[in-house]
C-alpha cells in the first residue's frame, strides 16, 4: 500500500518492516512498515482482513499480495473470467479482467546450433532441441526464420566475446 493511501485512509502503521521491495523497474525500496488487519470489503457484509506493507511510493496505490490470496482461498477461474474466494463460511465471485497474447508463437520443430566461439565453456558443445511440430507453417518459411536466428545469436555472442 502507498504511504498516501494509508494516510488518506486514516491509517497508522502498527509494526517496523524489514522487507525491502523490488519494483518492476528494477529499483529496490524498503517498507515503511506494516498495518494489521486492514479491512478489504469483497462485497456487503463480507470483508477479509489483511496485513499489509506501507511503501514510500508505489506504481499502484494497493496491491494485494499472496498472503491475502491465500487467505481468501482465491482461485482465479479464467473461463468465467472471475476471481473465487471463501473466507469463513462466506463465499464470492468477483469479475476480473486479463489480457492474452494474441499473437500465435511459433513453434520450433527441430534447431541444432554450434557455437565456434564460445562465450563460456557451457556453450561449447552442439545443442539439440526438439518441439512440437508446427502445421502452419512452411518449411521454406521455417528454415528463413532460423538462419535469421542463428545470425542474430552468432551476431551477439561476438559482441559479447570482444
Amino acid at each position: 500500500m502507498s504511504k498516501a493511501l494509508a494516510d488518506k485512509l486514516g491509517l497508522s502503521i502498527d509494526a517496523a518492516s524489514e522487507t525491502i521491495f523490488t519494483m518492476g523497474n528494477g529499483t529496490k525500496q524498503a517498507g515503511l512498515g506494516v498495518i494489521y488487519d486492514v479491512p478489504v470489503e469483497v462485497k456487503e457484509n463480507m470483508i477479509i482482513p489483511c496485513t499489509v506493507e506501507v511503501l514510500p511510493s508505489c506504481p499502484t496505490h494497493f496491491i494485494l499480495g499472496n498472503n491475502w490470496l491465500i487467505r481468501a482461498k482465491a482461485k482465479i477461474d479464467f473461463n468465467s473470467e472471475s476471481l473465487k474466494v471463501s473466507y469463513k463460511n462466506q463465499k464470492a465471485e468477483l469479475p476480473i479482467t486479463f489480457l492474452r497474447k494474441q499473437e500465435k508463437i511459433p513453434k520450433i520443430t527441430t534447431y541444432t546450433q554450434t557455437y565456434k566461439n564460445p562465450v563460456s565453456q557451457t556453450n561449447s558443445n552442439s545443442k539439440h532441441v526438439h518441439f512440437e511440430e508446427e502445421a502452419d507453417e512452411s518449411t521454406e518459411e521455417y528454415m528463413l526464420k532460423m538462419n535469421y536466428l542463428t545470425k542474430s545469436i552468432k551476431k551477439k555472442a561476438m559482441m559479447n566475446h570482444y
